[in-house]
């Protein structure tokens, strides 16, 4: 199924597309590019109201919102910027989760955080819960009894920080909590899979024959000048004007060679 072949491959393929992002300009310049040309400088809404001075209410409350860093629970983006980390996360790892968290204060009461997948607890795949209950766990998703999402089990920090205090306890998420967006591809496929998985062997060989090409030119480049004896002279004499053998080419030289040497270069 879809789901066997993203629970087998999903986290190795995560890794070598981030992996190629960070070290191959081609596949950097390729993330960019789609979520860049997906949400450009942002996607904004369009309020449609009767009473226009209820819609300059909710244009003001959207502007005040959105415009800001207030949105973003980390405080790093606006709306649009967040956007664009949503959609370049979604390119690079296939996925990527978005929590709404309830905030007191402020005229509109939340904030969103964008989450790596790796926060998604795979290791309770196929636990059921408790007597009596129905409900199970598949690649770190709860579902009902009729096979309908109800939750998520998050990781409190992300699993792969290098820290002695990260939990290594998940905690259960409300679906209506969670925005979980990704290409779906396959009929009941759960979880999203890296956009350039096709191309990953290609662009590496590419990355290597790019690499080889290059070394090859500054090799090439490393043998400027030959110098051939026609005669029984040893390479290396000295010259007739008494120097040092031609070791060197500088700018504006003048070479004196013994008879029967020739250059080429």
């Amino acid at each position: 199924s879809a789901n066997t072949e993203v629970q087998i491959a999903g986290q190795r393929l995560r890794n070598i597309s981030r992996e190629l992002v960070r070290n191959n300009p081609y596949a950097q310049k390729a993330v960019k590019a789609i979520a860049s040309n997906t949400v450009g400088s942002g996607i904004r809404p369009s309020v449609n109201y009767t009473d226009e001075n209820v819609a300059n209410k909710i244009k003001e409350l959207w502007e005040g919102w959105a415009d800001e860093n207030i949105c973003d629970f980390d405080g790093n983006h606006n709306f649009y910027g967040l956007q664009f980390l949503v959609m370049r996360s979604i390119v690079e790892s296939g996925e990527v989760l978005i929590r709404k968290i309830k905030e007191p204060k402020g005229d509109v009461p939340i904030k969103l955080q964008v989450l790596e997948s790796d926060f998604l607890d795979t290791g309770k795949d196929g636990v059921t819960l408790g007597a009596g209950s129905k409900n199970y766990i598949q690649m770190g998703i709860e579902f009902n009894e009729k096979g309908k999402k109800v939750a998520y089990w998050l990781y409190p920090q992300h699993p792969g920080e290098n820290k002695v205090w990260t939990s290594v306890e998940s905690v259960r998420v409300p679906v209506s909590e969670l925005i979980h967006i990704f290409m779906v591809e396959r009929p009941g496929q759960l979880r999203g899979i890296p956009f350039g998985q096709t191309v990953y062997d290609k662009m590496k060989d590419f990355d290597d024959y790019e690499d080889a090409q290059l070394i090859r030119q500054k090799i090439a480049a490393c043998f400027s000048v030959f110098i051939h004896n026609q005669d029984s002279a040893p390479a290396g004499s000295p010259n007739p004007n008494g120097g040092p053998p031609l070791e060197r080419v500088e700018p504006g030289i003048i070479e004196y060679l013994q008879p029967g040497q020739e250059v080429s270069f």
